[in-house]
This record gives C-alpha cells, structure tokens and sequence, in this order.
C-alpha cells in the first residue's frame, strides 16, 4: 500500500488517533486505485468498510470506522473542507460526491518528475497523463494576459494552473510549486531538444546573428550555454542583462514564427513553442523584478540622502514626505513596511560599537525626531549658535527694559541665578536641542567627526574630559553674565547710566509716585498706587506702539531695498523663482519650489523672537540668505544669485506678513 502521507507507507504504522489523516489516506487510496479525483460518496463508504475489512487486522486504530462508517467520513470530510482539503457535493442534505484535487496534483508532479529523467516526454496534459481534471480543479492561466501576474501570486496552498497558448498551440498543467522555477528548467530541456537537431541550430543562429551583428561571441557563448550549462542561463534568465533580455526576447519569436504557420504540428514542435513563449515571458518578468529592485534601491538611496538636507531633523510624518531629486514623493514608491525596515536598521547602533547612522531623539515634550549621523555635530553647532545669540539678545533687551525703569532682576545681579535662569529657559524653549546635549553622543560624534577638524574641534570645546561629563550651559553656548549687562547697559542714555543722576531721578520718581510720603490715610495711599499702575500701563503701550511702528517702518525699507517699486512680492518671488529652478517639468518645479518655502520657514522660525524685539535690517537679512543658500543641498542651483535674492524676498514676505 503506496500513500504519500509520511508515517502512512504501512497500514501497521498508521497513527491510530488521527482520523483526519485516516480519511486523507483513504481518500488516497481509493484515488490511485480507481484513477479518479471525483469520488461518489456511496462507493467511497463502501471501499472504506473493505479497507478496514483487510486492513483492521494488521491496525486496531481503523477499526474506529468500522461501525457508523458514514458518519464517521461525514464528520471527517467536513473538517478536511473546512481545511481546503477536499470539496463535497450535497443533494439536499446528503453528500453525493466528493472532489479530491490532491489527486491531480500528484499526477502532475509524478508526470513532471518522468519528464526530468526523459526530457522527450511532452510537457503533461489530461490526454497524456490519462485522467479528466474537474473544472473546479484547475485555474486557467492566459500565457499573454496572466502568466505573469500568476508569477507574483503566492498562493499559499497548492494550486493546479492550465496554461493556455495563443496560435493554437496546446495548453498543457502544472502545479503552482513548480511554476516559478522549476518550469524554466523543465522549458530549457525542449530548448536544448531544439538546438540539438543541426538544422534548428543553423537556422536559429542565421536568425540571430544578423540582430547582434557586433555581439556574436557572446551570442555563441550564450547558444553554447544552453546545451551545457543550463544553470548558468537559468541564472542569466533571473538577473537579466540587456543582451540576454533581448536574445530571449528574438529567440522567442524566431521559433514561434518558424512554427505557428504550420498547419500542424508534431508534438516536439508543441513543446519548442511552448517552452519559447514561457522563457520569453520568463525574462520579462525577470527583467521586471530587477528593474523594481533597483527603483527600490534608488528609493531607498533617495530616503537615506534626505536626512543630509535641510532641516537635517525630521519626525516621522517629514520622512514620509520625502521627495526625491525629480520632486516625486518617496514613499509612492516603497511600501510603509519597507520605510520602517530601513529606520529600523539605520537606528541600531553597528555590533562593533558607535554611533547609528540615523539618531531617534525624544524629547520631554513627548515629540520624537530622527536626525543623521552624518550631519549632526553640524546640525548641533549651528543650533547652538543660533540659539546662543538669540538668548544674548533676549537677556539684553530684557535688562535694558529693566535698567531703563531702575530696576535689577535677580539673574542681573547673582551668577548662580543667572545660570538657573539659562538652564530653565534653555530647557522650556530648545526641548529638542537640550535632548541632543548628552555626554556621551556628543563624545561619539566628536570622535566619528575626526576627519572634520572643525566640527571636532568645535565639540571638544563643549565636553569636560576629566569629568566625563559637558560643561555648564552658559559655558556652552558662550554667555558671559557681564558682557551682557554691559551691552543692555551701553543702549542706556548717557544721563541713566551716571550713578549720581540714576539715584536722584530714583528719587524724585519716588517722590512723585508718594512712596517716600508716611501713611495720610488708605484714601491718599489708593490714589498714588492707582498713579503708579496708570503710569506703568501708558509707559509699556507706548514702548509697543514704538517697537511696531519701528518693525513696520523697518519692514517698509527692506521691500523698497528687495523688491523695489515695479512689482508685488509675489511677482517678484515669481519671477526670481522662474530664474534660479533647475527643474523644467511644471509639477516637479512647483514641489521644489514649495520645498524651499518651507525649509526658509523652518530656518527662520527659531529667530522669531528676535526678530520681534529687534526690528530687521539689510545686513541681517542678507546674512541670513548667504547662510541658507551656502547649504550643501543646494549644490545643483547653479544661478545662486537669483536664488539668493529669492530668499531674502521670501524673508521679507514672512515678516511682512509676520508668521515667523
């Protein structure tokens, strides 16, 4: 007794608790005995009750279907259905047939095994393996229309594919766990059929030759290959080259051509053809395949060189917005699995030790960025920078307001609170900044920046070496108590900052507010703190008042100085956009064009305060172009001067329109 279930091979090893393989092999062996998968249910209760009339002897476990042997298989077949094992025909309630595909997989396996030991035998049919295929057995496959697509289908379970041929050349079966390889082996057996027969052989290399007029070694080497080295073209066919895309795309036709004019034809000329239609659609399905695993690794190249472009720190939601060099969205292009595979792997530190290529930074608002390595100690010195002068000039305005009114806040006047002061303001406004200013990542990166003296310098000058830990903030980002107070104190008028005029007009104020009068009464004491609010009130609206008439008329200089008088902003941003973009297909431009917009955003919004506080200039602005549009992302606008210009008319708009 033959049965392809292990542990099966002998009635005496049947596993007697699992009737779920019980019933397969009966279904097995009624099928190979009556060569049929389509199975009555009447005669398939019958061969059971003789089965384990024979076989009861030798296994105790099938006499469980000895008595109620209807009941038993009806218990059984239902949950082998459940499975896709098997389907079941009902009338009314009651089962008529059972359909058994396994069968006819099996024979199509069997069938294809004798081919590979006699590669004369025709490629299987139900003709020539002799059994009739239950139409609901077999998905019929178009070889134009949907080989394939059936190529890219992973169907899980086994499958029973008929294929179907155009020219009236015949359909033959295969199952779906021989069709992505093992097919190409079993097409170059017919293909080195063909070759071997002297005339095909001349006639196929006349045919070719005269297409690859300049590549006839490598079209003999390939001919050659085919009848000796069939795994070498097995390889060529699934990591194509343009000359081997190209010989089996004319090898195809030739064949098919020198056939599909015959009335009819032998059956070796069936398998020629069918084996030249199925390895000319083998290669460009393989063609496919390399070509979308380049796009992806382009893609994926694309994505990895965002992170060494402007803003330099994304969350995760600017990285599925990545663009790439044309202006297409990235991520239309990989799939969201294969974005978070690749942040996975770029965010692991190496097994040798270091840095990852690509940080996650969390910060104590909760939010959580991504910045690369390559361009971080970059990204931290020019923060920090930036963040240095917009503190000094913040403390600066602040003291010189408090000077102004005689009065001396505690950061002012003791070192310890001005340090506590740093600290908390650095840490409440900069949560991304302060996340990044860690012993350790700042040592790494200093020494993974090595090679960039600068920046390495630049970090050793942050990092306290014999304490393994960093200097004091204030150190860090240079700011010297002192130095600032005398800059708010130099903004004084010359009288305020004269000891012996500051304390009599401290004097005098005080007289005039009532604070250096006794007590005449609650009523008196009222009327001299309503004085003082009144007066503090009007002093502070008419400072606003001055600052924003000062920002505007501020405002007015810089368009008159950028834009000029001929055009609107947006003319001008038109216009200067039009010059500096390198890009000529209208959408991929307008990306561009809307990227940059959004990067000056970004690089202005940690300014906003100062320049709130400290109206704008021509030489600030211009300053800030030149910084923007050195960035190394813009290496490929060659016009810089229009994009310069671009930029500080884009500045402009957004103080204008103040959404700093």
């Amino acid at each position: 007794m033959n049965s392809n279930y292990e542990g099966f091979n002998e009635p005496g090893s049947l596993d007697t608790e699992n009737r779920e393989f019980t019933t397969l092999l009966f279904l097995d062996e009624y099928s190979k005995k009556n060569k049929k998968a389509v199975i009555p249910f009447l005669e398939f209760i019958i061969f059971v009750k003789k089965y384990v009339e024979a076989h009861g002897q030798d296994n105790p476990g099938i006499k469980l279907f000895a008595q109620n042997t209807k009941a038993e298989l009806i218990t059984e077949l239902k949950i082998l259905e459940s499975e896709g094992k098997c389907q079941l025909e009902f009338y009314n309630t009651e089962i008529t047939t059972v359909l058994y595909p396994k069968y006819c997989h099996d024979m199509v396996n069997n069938a294809y095994k004798t081919l590979e030991s006699d590669i004369q035998r025709p490629f299987p049919t139900e003709e020539n393996i002799g059994i009739k295929i239950h139409p609901n057995f077999f998905t019929p496959v178009s070889i134009k229309k949907d080989f394939i697509f059936t190529l890219h289908d992973n169907p899980g379970k086994t499958r029973l594919y008929k294929l179907l041929f155009p020219d009236n050349i015949q359909s033959f079966l295969i199952t779906s766990n021989l069709i992505k390889q093992d097919l190409i082996k079993y097409c170059l057996f017919k293909v080195r059929l063909y070759l071997n027969k002297p005339r095909n052989s001349g006639f196929i290399e006349n045919k070719l030759f005269s297409v690859f007029r300049t590549q006839d070694f490598s079209l003999r080497e390939m001919i050659n290959n085919i009848r000796v080295k069939p795994s070498q073209i097995i390889q060529d066919l699934m990591e194509p080259t343009d000359f081997t895309f190209r010989f089996w795309t004319h090898f195809s036709n030739a064949v098919i051509d020198e056939y599909k004019k015959k009335s009819e034809m032998l059956p070796e000329e069936y398998n020629y053809c069918q084996a030249a239609f199925l390895l000319g659609y083998f290669s460009i399905h393989y063609k496919g395949v390399v070509q979308k695993e380049k796009d992806r690794l382009t893609a994926l190249k694309n994505l990895e060189n965002n992170f060494n472009r402007p803003p330099y720190i994304f969350t995760l939601k600017n990285i599925m917005e990545f663009k790439d060099d044309k202006g297409f969205v990235i991520s239309q292009k990989l799939t969201h699995e294969t974005i978070n595979k690749f942040l996975e792997n770029k965010t692991l530190p190496p097994v040798s030790g270091g840095l990852p290529e690509i940080f996650i930074i969390r910060t104590r608002d909760r939010m959580e960025y991504y910045l690369g390595k390559r361009m971080a100690a970059a990204f931290i010195l020019k923060n920090l920078d930036a963040i240095s002068a917009e503190i000094r000039n913040a403390y600066i305005d602040e003291w010189e307001s408090a000077l102004r009114n005689f009065k001396k806040p505690k950061p002012m006047i003791h070192e310890l609170a001005f340090i506590q002061d740093v600290h908390d303001r650095f840490k409440t406004t900069y949560p991304l900044i302060d996340s990044l200013l860690n012993y350790n990542l700042i040592y790494l990166l200093c020494e993974e920046s090595r090679k960039n003296t600068s920046a390495c310098n630049e970090l050793k000058k942050m990092i306290d070496y014999r304490n393994k830990d960093l200097f004091p903030l204030i150190q860090i980002l240079n700011l010297d108590k002192k130095e600032i107070y005398n800059q708010a104190r130099y903004r004084l008028p010359f009288w305020a900052t004269l000891p012996v005029i500051s304390q009599i007009i401290i004097f005098l104020k005080k007289m005039f507010m009532g604070f250096g009068k006794t007590s005449a009464g609650s009523k008196s004491e009222n009327k001299s703190n309503a004085a003082k609010i009144l007066l503090s009130e009007e002093n502070e609206q008419k400072i606003l008042l001055d600052r924003d008439a000062e920002y505007k008329r501020a405002v007015v200089d810089l368009e008159n100085y950028f834009v000029g008088q001929e055009a609107s902003i947006d003319e001008k941003l038109q216009y200067l956009a039009e010059r500096w973009n390198p890009l000529f297909e209208e959408q991929a431009k307008a990306h561009l064009v809307e990227d940059v917009n959004s990067m000056i955003r970004d690089y202005l919004r940690s300014m906003r305060r100062t320049f709130r506080i400290r109206p704008p200039d021509i030489p600030r602005i211009e300053s800030l172009s030149e910084t923007f549009t050195d960035n190394r992302a813009f290496v490929k606008i060659k016009k810089k001067e229009y994009f310069k210009h671009y930029v500080q008319v884009y500045i402009l708009k957004m103080l204008k329109a103040r959404i700093l």
